[in-house]
């Protein structure tokens, strides 16, 4: 007998509905994000699409079907699966525990996972609990979601997988990150769940009431909902994010032609990261200081609306062949007011003027 679940979707909402009420990751306003930031909005960014790691395999999230696996006719015992970006029956979650107690449902909304085991949906909050996932073959390993730290709205999850080879816990999200020195630190990442949604290899979503993504929080899904674009949210007049979420995934990535090749630097290190500053058609982030002059791109869910490559973020050359390849493929106007996308990118400001603006980066 399979494990409960909850998915009671509304229209193209993004989230897998609790029953009840909002609960830890209800929406809150866009306006205490409206604070201009001196020298722009941004920071270190990488390519990275899936920031899940079980072994060597990229992990998208989980997954709930009765279907049979391919090619072995397996049935998960809780319905429940490991899902990859282009397999979603990957490997079937064999057993849920939570405090020790067998699971009966898991589900998530805006951010927060929340769980049964008898007495009614109770969110994963806090620091004293443990989520626990047996998860079969190939992956052959078990997934913690432990402590919850709180973000805009939404939860950050300290999650881990058991390494059969090490015989340790090991970070769900690594970001090892060498400092300018030459010493290896290793970035403290957490998951974020994104209920109801998929993403494709080229990086488009998609509604799916099954899904929940796990995603980090330095890969283009948890990068962008840390930047304050999280989809299941509204801004200040009731306009989804669900969008501007999509564009912030395209200029995370630099995905010019919107079809999942990035054209930015993959983030193992601190000289394969860029430094970009970010801005928003909404007003979450302020253009200010930059000017149409000082922009990189504007990004729509597609790609890139326009592209001043003068400005491109990064200086590495195998990165530059590739971008005029690229631009090649679909051409892109200079930047103006009139195509400036709902997201827009720069690199960082060298040099602000007496009005506050940007003249030189």
């Amino acid at each position: 007998m399979s494990m409960r679940k909850r998915l009671f979707g509304v229209g193209m909402a993004l989230a897998v509905v609790v029953a009840g009420g909002c609960g830890p990751g209800a929406p809150d306003g866009g306006a205490a994000r409206k604070a201009l930031r001196g020298t722009g909005f941004g920071g270190n960014n990488s390519h990275i699409r899936e920031g899940g790691v079980v072994g060597n395999t990229r992990i998208a999230g989980l997954y709930h079907s009765e279907a049979e696996q391919t090619g072995t006719g397996f049935i998960s015992p809780t319905g429940w699966w490991m899902s990859t970006t282009s397999t979603e029956l990957y490997a079937p979650i064999m057993g849920m525990t939570y405090q020790s107690e067998p699971v009966l449902e898991l589900t998530s909304n805006e951010g927060v996972f929340y769980v049964s085991t008898g007495a009614g949906l109770q969110p994963l909050i806090g620091k004293d609990f443990e989520l626990l996932l047996a998860v079969g073959e190939p992956l052959h390993t078990s997934l913690r979601i432990s402590s919850a730290q709180i973000g805009a709205g939404y939860n950050k999850y300290d999650t881990q997988a058991y390494s059969q080879d090490s015989g340790a816990w090991e970070s769900f999200c690594p970001h090892p990150y060498e400092q300018n020195d030459g010493t290896q630190v290793s970035i403290a990442e957490y998951v974020i769940p994104v209920a109801g949604a998929k993403w494709a290899l080229n990086g488009s979503q998609t509604e799916d009431l099954n899904a929940i993504r796990l995603s980090c929080t330095h890969d283009f899904v948890g990068g962008c909902i840390e930047w304050g674009y999280a989809p299941w949210k509204t801004d200040d007049v009731g306009t989804s994010l669900r969008e501007t979420h999509q564009a912030c995934g395209r200029m995370k990535r630099e995905d010019i032609c919107g079809d999942g090749e990035p054209v930015t630097t993959s983030g193992l290190s601190y000289d394969q990261h860029t430094n970009i500053e970010l801005w928003d058609s909404l007003g979450i982030h302020s253009m200010l200081p930059h000017t149409n002059t000082t922009r990189e791109a504007g990004w729509s869910a597609g790609g890139a609306t326009c592209f001043n490559p003068g400005k491109y973020r990064s200086s590495d050359p195998d990165l530059h062949q590739r971008l005029r390849i690229q631009l090649d493929l679909c051409p892109k106007p200079a930047c103006t007011a009139t195509n400036a996308g709902i997201v827009g990118s720069a690199r960082p400001c060298l040099t602000i003027d007496a009005n506050g603006k940007c003249t030189s980066n």
